[in-house]
């Protein structure tokens, strides 16, 4: 599902669930805040997972860089519970972190 826009020569769509994040989000894995900035016809790759396909107005960008985040990873969980592991999970983003 998403909306559109009315006006017949515009094509800007909005997924229902990219118009249920308040913006700006603040995500962790970028320093400056992203939001849902569009140009029609425009792609960005996603930086976290390099989907090419997206949309401009499909992804949460950074207006001060050139930063952009696709919803699937915009919304993936920050702590997690795995059936193997007594301990809460917390997303990474990349960093090694040393267990000694």
């Amino acid at each position: 599902f998403y909306y559109e826009c009315s006006t017949e020569e515009c094509d800007f769509r909005l997924h229902v669930q990219c118009a249920t994040i308040s913006e700006p989000l603040v995500h962790g894995s970028h320093i400056h805040p992203l939001f849902l900035t569009s140009k029609p016809g425009d792609q960005r790759p996603c930086c976290v997972c390099e989907d090419s396909k997206c949309t401009y107005n499909e992804t949460f960008n950074c207006i001060e860089c050139d930063f952009a985040l696709c919803f699937g990873c915009a919304t993936i969980p920050q702590r997690v519970r795995y059936k193997h592991d007594k301990h809460m999970l917390i997303l990474s983003y990349g960093k090694e972190i040393s267990s000694t």
